[in-house]
């Protein structure tokens, strides 16, 4: 039986997953896709070493210290975001773009060099590739008491993991709609979610 497991390898598994590796504790990351970075994406253009983000894209220190803290503590390269004098904002598709103020408009918003995929890649060399399982839906969440059942799909092959405690690190609306909980989660929560 496992100590933790952890279900969605994005941001938030990764980052868990990474300090329960640094203090020796026992546990796996389950993520369906196969791949690491939920939300997180970046790409390559046709211009080598040049990535695009294909999702979040810039942080702001002032706003987000966790962010900037971590990004920091793995010593990844980070610039801020230019702001070029002129910006234009298209509120109509069907209309040319207005011209906005000249000054800047991401007000110190950051960016990882290499793109933020740097930042997936970067925690994911901080956990033993053993304690990551990629392809792993997660389909039913059973409470026990004095542990968590968990069914996952491996392909067309059921799985079942029992561990003491369980982080689900997946967008609230997938764990409402394709999570089944036994116990049943209480309708304000399933609301909430």
């Amino acid at each position: 039986m496992l100590d933790t497991a952890i279900v969605g390898g994005g941001l938030c598994g990764l980052a868990i997953a990474q300090g329960l590796a640094a203090r020796g504790e026992r546990f796996a990351l389950f993520e369906a896709r196969s791949r690491l970075g939920g939300r997180i994406l970046s790409g390559d253009t046709a211009t080598p070493g040049t990535p695009i983000d294909l999702g979040p894209t810039w942080y702001w220190p002032d706003s987000q210290p966790r962010i900037t803290r971590l990004i920091a503590d793995l010593g990844l390269e980070n610039f801020a975001q230019q702001d070029a004098d002129t910006v234009l904002h298209l509120k109509d598709p069907d209309a040319k773009p207005e011209t906005l103020a000249p000054g800047p408009v991401h007000a110190g918003a950051r960016r990882v060099s290499g793109g933020l995929g740097t930042l997936i890649d970067a925690l994911a060399g901080r956990v033993a590739e053993s304690d990551i399982h990629l392809g792993h839906v997660l389909m039913a969440v059973f409470d026990h008491g004095d542990h968590v059942e968990l069914q996952f799909l491996r392909g067309y092959e059921p799985l079942v993991v029992r561990a003491r405690s369980v982080v689900l690190a997946l967008p609230p609306r997938l764990l409402e709609e394709q999570v089944a909980f036994s116990p049943a989660l209480d309708a304000p929560l399933r609301q909430i979610l």
